[in-house]
């Protein structure tokens, strides 16, 4: 008896603690963009087909397969992000710079026979990272304004009927839009 009522709190508890995901963010983390190492980047990460890369590996492993020699690479990304923001003619500026690693890997390969075009020729490995997606982003938006809310403005569009999920049915269900009867 024991054994199923805990069962049972188990199945409720964890599902009212749980965090989901909602439609944007099921679309933001399915796709990626392969950053992969820097000679991949100027070839627009084309290496699927064409091998001999360490980027070509997360697209397609046989393309380790052309190594000859070992190869060590570190590919380093540095880049800035920008904001600029005008409220009610107060501008605002922001700026972030990242430094991050798109792909450190290590290929290894071995030569099996001496000089042979056929049968084994080399055995390669390989181990390494290659960045997929970069998800850092912080955006700053400041504004000053002694007439009007954002609260004003969603009541505007709840009034005029241009209901949204993200604002306008949050505000009701958070009893900050009341019906005016």
């Amino acid at each position: 008896m024991k054994k199923t009522i805990t069962i049972l709190l188990i199945t409720i508890i964890i599902p009212a603690i749980g965090y989901s995901q909602d439609l944007l963010d099921a679309l933001r983390y399915s796709t990626y963009q392969l950053e992969g190492t820097a000679r991949a980047g100027a070839m627009g990460n084309a290496f699927g087909a064409l091998g001999g890369d360490f980027t070509s590996v997360s697209i397609n492993p046989a393309g380790i397969g052309l190594y000859r020699s070992a190869e060590l690479a570190l590919s380093p990304y540095f880049g800035q992000n920008n904001i600029e923001s005008t409220y009610l003619s107060t501008t605002f500026s922001d700026s972030k710079y990242n430094f991050a690693f798109s792909n450190i890997s290590y290929v290894g390969s071995f030569i099996a026979g001496a000089n042979s075009e056929s049968g084994i020729v080399s055995l390669n490995f390989g181990i390494g990272y290659n960045r997929l997606k970069d998800f850092n982003s912080n955006a700053l938006v400041e504004g000053y304004n002694s007439n009007s809310s954002f609260l004003d403005y969603i009541a505007e569009n709840a009034n005029y009927g241009d209901w949204s999920d993200f604002y306008e049915e949050l505000a009701w269900q958070t009893d900050l839009l009341l019906q005016d009867t």
